[in-house]
């Protein structure tokens, strides 16, 4: 909750907003804005991948995790001189008719080298970093790049967030050619420097524990946070406090400004101090849209205990979106903008109503009163931006909230006294004294959210809500307060406990209205996770990942696969295959099972059971130690072999100990990562022992939180409805020894569709295929289906390489489309022209995720 909002003004009847309905008006001009001009719509791809060389004016320099940062603007395109080749000056020609007026460019330097990596570190690029001051001009060679798209749902769109910025291009491996040392900012560099002498600073006073969080919190520098930490507060939904916004602003701008009042300081002095810290601290942390808003409110506040005017607290919100939006339109789509104007008009309009129904007297009940109300108003844009919403946030946020202004207190006075460490030990010491308090209260913090996590229902994944749900549940939630408002005094107090009853409901009914939607009756996603592989099929309810990896996307889990689940509002993984051991098909899953942890203490002495709806047919091979089902505990072979390859199982066979839906604490006390739970993993059943490949992680991951794991080779198969999944390889009698050519293929169909994933089956692996079922039905068109209306879908084997998707392979499975699943300019060459040759001689569609991004096909 701000703090202005609780600062004691004069009350007065406000009695119009002009300035609330010139922000209306603004906000409409930055929709139609975004309409006319969205995102992308500036063509710069032909500089991707080119060195450039340009000047530009540096309006921002910062450090991060692995180096330094450079913000440029009024940009000038310039020759060189080397002749300039024909090539060249036509692409200044199409820079310079392109490029937007306000268009800025962000520079990537190396930092210094990490001795744990020292084969893959470049030379440190700080003296590039002390050349280049705020202010001045500079001349760089770089090579361009442009900021990523999103190209699978639910990715975070940097395209799109950039121009929000007015960034439009990337530069790295960068060169300074000159620069212009008589110009620049004293103001601007000073701040700079003080924020990396702050930063500095940080990491002795709080050591390499807390340091980051304090960076984070009082210098709004998240770069050097780790993603484990990242994930903790906000699965806990206290992520917020890590942003730099009125909580922070108005804490040191009201501190001071009360000093000086009580040291008998004019009005206008005090202000003119306090917004001058305050106006400085914005600038320091990067000047982000909740730091800004903050800002602007804060010093309209010192206007109006200047001039004696009331403070109204919606004008001020106006005055604060009219500066962003006048300045960067495309703001409006931004999730840190949408969520702190948010948080303040639900403060704003839903608190006093919140207030007056449930007439909170304690503090206690105060404060759950406004997180409740704030929760409310800002729920749907939440899950809009993020898929997800964290139940617990509330009541971590009871005691997390009021002691961030302790944090902030020590914090501040240990980060300022770590400018003294150079003078001496006894400074070090002393700053380590005064931050002291500090590292109990972020233990406190990382102890509540880990309770937190490991309570049942601690991440409720939604998906992204249409926008008919978003605007019903404004309209209702709007038209209700505003009937509370209505009726008379005598009348509300008469009638509180009935619309107590009401409003709960409500609260409720809204809430369940975002978290409810349907299901599809079968969707297929091939995700874009670059040089790798990873399909989702859903069908009903089940939810199925065909490997999960990639060697060119860092953090794949965490950037691609994730957020595509969670904006499907999946929260379950049923069957995760794994083909092989390759990285990049399992390097995902090995991030994913390393980010689990437990919900329930005991959680591995409950034994999961199947679901009958889920297990109608198991199907089992000869000397296969595991059985082929959808979740739960692995059933022993002894209790489905049949000693025949080929021969079904009937349920009604099955153990009835084995059979029946999971209990609900067995459902609750899953192991999960990010409110996302793995019901059983699938891996190949080779000559070569999993625990002496690359599946040794993924295995032990498995048994520490009791998922069953499978082994599964050809004739596998399971039924559910019109889904049919059969396991075509790997065979025992056509092993190679290779992990490629060994790796598990499988065969989908659903209704009159089929898809055939390959992993990496190539050359020798692929002739061996072709032989064993070139007398087959298996490509047939499914009984009940014409061949017309059949459609077959191809994943290509091996990324598209070379020696996959052979022309027998071709002639076998007589595929409708073709899927390649490889990263942009990968290092392979992947796919290889030759394979593309053989596409294009039969006259076959292809789909590439490095040139169109995740294929999606989706019925019912």
């Amino acid at each position: 909750m701000s703090i202005l909002s609780r600062i004691p003004i004069p009350r007065a009847e406000v009695t119009g907003r002009p300035v609330c309905l010139l922000a209306a008006l603004v906000v409409l001009f930055s929709v139609l804005r975004g309409l006319l001009s969205p995102p992308g719509s500036i063509d710069l791809s032909c500089a991707e991948g080119r060195y450039l060389l340009l000047s530009g004016e540096v309006l921002s320099k910062e450090t991060t995790a692995n180096g330094y940062r450079l913000q440029l603007g009024h940009i000038t395109f310039m020759e060189k001189n080397d002749g300039n080749s024909s090539p060249y000056k036509t692409l200044l020609e199409k820079l310079r008719k392109r490029w937007p007026r306000k268009g800025r460019i962000r520079v990537f330097l190396n930092g210094p080298p990490d001795e744990t990596l020292p084969y893959s570190q470049k030379p440190d690029q700080a003296d590039i970093y002390r050349a280049c001051r705020i202010g001045s001009r500079v001349t760089l060679s770089g090579k361009a790049a442009l900021p990523e798209p999103a190209t699978n749902p639910g990715q975070y769109d940097e395209q799109k967030a950039g121009c929000a910025r007015h960034i439009y291009m990337k530069l790295s491996d960068v060169t300074l050619k000159g620069t212009d040392q008589r110009r620049g900012s004293l103001f601007l560099n000073a701040l700079a420097a003080l924020r990396l002498s702050l930063r500095k600073g940080a990491e002795l006073v709080f050591g390499s524990r807390n340091s980051a969080l304090m960076s984070a919190i009082v210098l709004g520098d998240r770069s050097g946070l780790d993603a484990d930490t990242r994930q903790l507060f906000q699965d806990g939904g206290i992520l917020h406090v890590l942003a730099v916004s009125s909580l922070h602003v108005t804490l040191l701008g009201l501190a001071l400004y009360q000093i000086l009042r009580r040291l008998r300081q004019s009005f206008l002095v005090s202000a003119l101090a306090s917004g001058f810290l305050v106006f400085s601290y914005c600038l320091m942390t990067g000047s982000s849209y909740s730091a800004v808003r903050a800002g602007m409110m804060f010093l309209l506040w010192l206007g109006s205990q200047v001039s004696g005017r009331t403070y109204d607290r919606l004008t001020a919100l106006g005055a604060a979106a009219i500066l962003i939006l006048i300045r960067q339109p495309l703001a409006l789509t931004d999730a840190g903008f949408l969520l702190s104007f948010g948080c303040i008009l639900s403060l704003a309009l839903l608190e006093p109503v919140f207030s007056d129904i449930w007439n909170p007297r304690h503090p206690l009940s105060r404060h759950l009163s406004g997180a409740l109300a704030l929760q409310a108003g800002v729920l749907p844009c939440a899950l809009w931006f993020y898929y997800q919403t964290t139940p617990y946030g509330i009541l971590v946020g009871l005691i997390v909230l009021p002691s961030m202004s302790l944090v902030m207190f020590f914090g501040t006075i240990g980060i300022l006294a770590g400018l003294l460490i150079p003078l001496g030990s006894f400074f070090l010491t002393s700053a380590r004294l005064a931050g002291g308090p500090c590292g109990y209260l972020l233990d406190l913090f990382r102890l509540l959210c880990q309770i937190a996590q490991r309570l049942p229902g601690d991440v409720i994944i939604t998906g992204r809500p249409p926008v008919w749900k978003m605007v019903l549940y404004y309209v209702f939630l709007l038209s209700f307060c505003l009937l509370i408002r209505l009726p008379d005094r005598k009348t509300f107090l008469k009638n509180r406990k009935k619309i107590r009853i009401l409003h709960a409901g409500l609260l409720l009914s809204l809430f369940l209205l975002m978290l409810i939607h349907q299901k599809p009756a079968f969707r297929f996603t091939c995700l874009d996770v670059g040089q790798g592989s990873c399909a989702l099929v859903e069908q009903d309810g089940l939810t199925m990942l065909f490997d999960c990896g990639s060697s060119s996307v860092k953090d794949v889990w965490r950037r691609r696969v994730e957020p595509a689940l969670k904006y499907y509002g999946i929260s379950r993984i049923n069957l995760l295959f794994l083909s092989h051991a390759d990285g990049d098909h399992i390097s995902g899953a090995q991030e994913l099972l390393s980010g689990m942890h437990g919900m329930l203490p005991g959680a591995a002495f409950f034994q999961q059971r199947l679901r009958p709806e889920d297990l109608q047919t198991v199907q089992a091979t000869q000397g296969q130690q595991t059985s082929f089902a959808q979740a739960g505990r692995a059933i022993p072979a002894q209790q489905v072999s049949t000693g025949q390859t080929g021969k079904s199982i009937p349920e009604h066979q099955v153990p009835k100990a084995q059979v029946g839906d999971s209990t609900l604490v067995q459902r609750i006390s899953a192991a999960q990562a990010g409110g996302i739970r793995v019901g059983r993993i699938l891996l190949p059943q080779t000559d070569v022992a999993p625990d002496e490949s690359g599946m040794a992680e993924v295995i032990a991951a498995a048994r520490r939180f009791n998922i069953p794991v499978s082994m599964v080779s050809e004739g596998s198969e399971f039924y559910r409805g019109q889904l049919h999944l059969r396991v075509l390889s790997p065979s025992p009698g056509r092993m190679t020894g290779s992990d490629n050519e060994d790796c598990i293929v499988l065969s989908l169909s659903w209704q009159d569709i089929r898809i055939l994933f390959t992993g990496d089956l190539e050359k020798e692996g692929e002739e061996k295929f072709t032989r064993a079922y070139q007398d087959a039905a298996l490509f047939s068109p499914p009984q009940g289906y014409p061949d017309i209306n059949s459609r077959t879908i191809l994943v290509a084997g091996h990324h598209g390489s070379r020696n996959a998707t052979s022309e027998a392979f071709l002639s076998l499975v007589r595929p409708d489309l073709v899927l390649i699943s490889c990263g942009r300019n990968n290092r392979y060459g992947h796919p290889a022209a030759a394979m593309l040759k053989r596409l294009e001689e039969r006259s076959l569609p292809c789909f590439r995720t490095d040139q169109d991004g995740a294929f999606c096909l989706r019925a019912g």
